[in-house]
């Protein structure tokens, strides 16, 4: 895929498919970032943000993020 002129879009349509299956909600103000909640408390929260293969997660705790 490296090297084709649309990799980059086939890419990033691969991975929000992915990440939306996963429940991710995709934050329309902010491209390339998804909220995962699991319950109530924003201790539960996480913020995925990806750009091109790397992938960056924030928020909630060690085993949360685990998971």
């Amino acid at each position: 895929m490296y090297g084709h002129p649309q990799s980059g879009k086939l890419w990033e349509a691969h991975l929000e498919k992915q990440l939306i299956e996963t429940k991710g909600v995709p934050l329309e103000s902010y491209p390339s970032n998804f909220v995962f909640r699991r319950g109530q408390n924003d201790e539960d929260t996480l913020v995925l943000n990806f750009y091109v293969d790397d992938l960056t997660l924030a928020g909630g705790t060690k085993e949360i993020q685990q998971e």
